[in-house]
């Protein structure tokens, strides 16, 4: 992690975590996803649409979830590495 990353995500955790996974993860992973999907279903003039937009509007808010966690989880990590790292220069 650069200075630069790490100022980014101090201004991140200050924000919270549910912050984070609503943001980044629902909103910007799973609704992307959900978005690109639904576009392609509707692209390929499938019949059964309201099946495949109740199906993604299930599955892609909880995988936006759960790549919300992960990704706080792993920033995290390389948040206090990076804050070793810099202790260690001192």
């Amino acid at each position: 992690m650069k200075d630069k990353e790490a100022e980014r995500w101090r201004a991140a955790r200050e924000r919270g975590f549910m912050s984070w996974v609503v943001q980044r993860g629902i909103l910007t992973w799973g609704g992307t996803i959900f978005g690109v999907l639904v576009a392609i279903q509707l692209a390929s003039h499938q019949d059964d649409i309201a099946h495949t937009l109740l199906r993604s509007v299930t599955i892609w808010p909880i995988a936006g979830v759960i790549i919300g966690v992960s990704t706080w989880y792993a920033m995290e990590w390389q948040y206090k590495r990076y804050l070793r790292k810099k202790r260690q220069e001192e």
